[in-house]
């Protein structure tokens, strides 16, 4: 999993929000435990990780930056096999 150079910033802000000293690797298991629990509620719920997808806007619309969301569905599978 590529991390961004904007993890400093993240675990600052995290950090200064909620008072706390996390490590960079604690945002990232953080991050990596909230995504595994809203995959298991989606299951939970009747929604397979494989029809767990962005709406299709989400890829299409530009943002006001010009960039466009292009991380490939496949590619986000990835992370939990």
């Amino acid at each position: 999993l590529p991390i961004s150079p904007n993890i400093d910033f993240f675990t600052r802000l995290i950090n200064e929000f909620t008072c706390k000293t996390l490590t960079q690797d604690e945002v990232i298991a953080l991050g990596k435990d909230i995504i595994c629990q809203e995959v298991d509620f989606n299951e939970r719920a009747g929604i397979s990780r494989y029809q767990n997808d962005l709406p299709k806007f989400f890829r299409t619309e530009e943002l006001h930056s010009g960039l466009v969301y292009d991380v490939d569905q496949a590619e986000l599978e990835a992370i939990f096999d």
